[in-house]
């Protein structure tokens, strides 16, 4: 296949990269709780120099994936040998862990390597680093090349071990360590982790997460039934998942299908159990008679050639029986024709079929399907953008007469001035919240995504007032349990606007250094709002390590059994480093910008701050163009493009003249 048709399916389901490659790319791995304890075991051996560790799984299962994963977040100050070939004799594999660990070359004898390794080992330890072994596939390592492995656990100090070696394999090398001469081995294997294959659930999920990074934000391109299919003949395992989904992307391509459902699955299995191609119908193509005879016996590259042979003069014939491959063969000359289409395009037509996927700035094209999830912003050609009102002070007359003291009247003012979305559910600026409100729903629908982290790329663009009112317009539904956070522990303003008690009290940074304070002590609930806020608190004087801690994530995960949404409003992207390990715990983020304000770069910054992949939408705010409030309800379907911002869709986030402005998003 010609380079240039290997990503054939990805622009028709809008894809960035291939979801399912078979390579092991950590950036896809899949933390399943079990994959999750594994790698916190084996982080804390390594950490804690706890010798001989063992990480078995079933064929597939994702246990290299996790190893490259343990590397990325193994530290620099960690030397890592990561051997593949396990059939080599001991002396080639202490040869290769040499070159690997860089140490001197040209040692002809065992008795001299295994010195220089000792010195590597013991400078290394004087310097405060440690060396770690990784033996992948060590169901493949004989006896006594095991109790050489063994021997060299020897290398160690009164009160730690040199080197930490980490055996990788199949179900088999747990009874391998059960024979009687590998007793020793066995009784120094400190850590004993096993990944299980999926359960139908997580491969739901597995699927998702994997299209998710993909660039996809249709996450439910796979039809319930479709996945059904999958876990049936999958068995959970991973790398069968992959290939199947593989396969079905390419057959669904291949019949120009938008969903991939159970039938195109089953082709796909049958594919892989039978080795052809399934049938499909007969249908009349130009080909040369020699070229038919080809079809039928040629390898799926030398198609390629085929197809593109015009020496011979063409007549019309009937195509044969299905031959083998013939599915991949329409993919393939689907792709030759849309090629061809885009050769014949005008230059300034996008070079994409879908058109919501051209990273187009300043003047975007009209989408071909009306999906927010897939508006074409900057360096995120993905995320949508949502329109989002200017505040403005809401008339008395539009709010519950206060029956309380001067107290509860000044609450009020405070509270009306940024929550639109619940004080005044009949503005025109409420109602361009519950558009965000819809969106983020479908968001929760589809993909699953509870936690949204709500920022902007610098100060003073709007993001409190949009995490405060989309978490209003949120809980507008009555049965939708919210909770809003603070999580700017540098400048928290959430408790101010909300006319929260100002003195200090237990917040979420107090719940982050006192394990013993719960969600419950500090959550304050506001039944008439429908929602609960978490406060700041006492303000840290070390912000990013108290949101470092992995507190933060069982808070998180706790916070997710209570509530359907969970809103953080996080500090900015490129100011501060916070939101670099807030990301970790949450699902997406929401971008505020500033309009006429934010530059470029700052934006395209923020976006690979923030993960590209969570950035699920951009909310632009303080546009002042005018428009009617008369005809705020048909702004939904208005569509601009008059160069003033990049999006599927910008609606009117400002529409009053700037001389009635009393307020504006931009005093956060």
């Amino acid at each position: 296949m010609a380079p240039e048709d290997a990503d054939m399916y990805l622009n028709f389901y809008a894809l960035t990269e291939k979801p399912f490659n078979p390579t092991p790319d950590p950036k896809f791995l899949y933390m399943s709780p079990a994959h999750r304890e594994a790698l916190a075991q084996l982080s804390y051996g390594v950490q804690e120099r706890r010798g001989f560790m063992l990480l078995t799984g079933k064929v597939g299962t994702g246990k290299t994936t996790l190893l490259h994963a343990l590397r990325k977040r193994l530290t620099s100050q960690t030397a890592i040998s990561f051997v593949f070939n396990t059939t080599l004799p001991f002396d080639g594999i202490l040869e290769y862990i040499l070159e690997d660990l860089g140490i001197a070359k040209g040692l002809e004898s065992r008795a001299q390597r295994l010195i220089a390794l000792q010195h590597f080992l013991v400078d290394r330890e004087r310097a405060g680093e440690n060396t770690v072994l990784i033996f992948d596939e060590a169901q493949n390592l004989d006896a006594a090349t095991l109790e050489q492995i063994r021997l060299l656990s020897n290398f160690e100090t009164p009160t730690d071990k040199l080197l930490q070696i980490l055996l990788v394999g199949q179900p088999e090398l747990r009874a391998k360590l059960s024979l009687p001469e590998l007793q020793q081995l066995k009784q120094r294997i400190g850590l004993r982790c096993q990944i299980p294959p999926l359960a139908p659930e997580e491969v739901r999920q597995y699927i998702r997460r994997r299209l998710r990074i993909a660039g996809s934000h249709d996450l439910g391109l796979f039809s319930d039934a479709a996945v059904d299919r999958l876990t049936e003949y999958s068995g959970g395992i991973p790398r069968v998942i992959n290939m199947v989904c593989d396969h079905s992307l390419v057959f669904g391509y291949a019949d120009q299908k938008r969903r991939i459902d159970r039938p195109i699955v089953n082709q796909a299995i049958e594919y892989l159990e039978e080795g052809a191609s399934p049938s499909s119908q007969p249908k009349a193509v130009k080909l040369n008679g020699s070229r038919v005879r080809l079809l039928s016996r040629w390898s799926f590259g030398t198609l390629a050639v085929a197809l593109a042979d015009e020496r011979a003069g063409p007549c019309p014939v009937s195509a044969p029986p299905p031959a083998p491959m013939s599915k991949f063969f329409e993919a393939l000359e689907q792709a030759q024709q849309e090629k061809a289409a885009r050769r014949r395009t005008v230059p300034a037509a996008p070079a994409e079929p879908v058109a919501e996927r051209a990273p187009v700035v300043t003047k975007p094209p009209a989408p071909a399907e009306p999906v927010a999830e897939r508006a074409p912003v900057f360096s995120k050609p993905d995320a949508p953008t949502f329109p989002q009102p200017v505040p403005r002070r809401v008339r008395r007359s539009s709010l519950e007469p206060s029956r309380g003291g001067s107290n509860e009247t000044e609450e009020h003012l405070q509270m009306e001035e940024h929550l639109v979305s619940l004080l005044a559910p009949t503005s025109f600026e409420a109602e361009q919240y519950r558009t965000l409100r819809h969106l983020i729903e479908q968001l929760h629908k589809a993909a699953e995504l509870q936690v949204f982290a709500v920022s902007s790329p610098t100060a003073s663009d709007g993001k409190t007032t949009t995490a405060i009112n989309l978490a209003g317009a949120l809980a507008q539904s009555h049965d939708a349990r919210v909770l809003l956070i603070d999580a700017d522990l540098r400048v928290p303003t959430v408790g101010t606007n909300l006319g929260l008690d100002e003195r200090p009290g237990p917040g979420l940074a107090d719940t982050i250094l006192n394990s013993s304070l719960t969600l419950d002590a500090v959550v304050q609930v506001r039944p008439q709002l429908n929602l609960s806020i978490l406060p700041a608190g006492r303000l840290p004087s070390a912000p990013y390590e108290v949101l470092k801690s992995p507190r933060v994530g069982e808070l998180l995960a706790e916070a997710r059994k209570r509530y359907d949404y969970i809103v953080l409003d996080t500090p900015p992207l490129v100011s501060v480093p916070d939101c670099r390990v807030i990301g970790r715990w949450v699902d997406g983020f929401l971008i505020v910008v500033a309009a006429h304000k934010t530059p470029r770069k700052l934006l395209e910054e923020a976006i690979r701050v923030a993960e590209p992949a969570k950035v699920v939408g951009l909310v632009f705010n303080g546009d002042d163009r005018h428009l009617s409030r008369d005809s705020y309800a048909s702004y939904a379907a208005r569509q601009f493009s008059d160069g003033h911002g990049g999006g599927w869709w910008r609606g009117p986030f400002g529409t009053r003249d700037r001389r009635h402005r009393k307020h504006t998003a931009s005093d956060d």
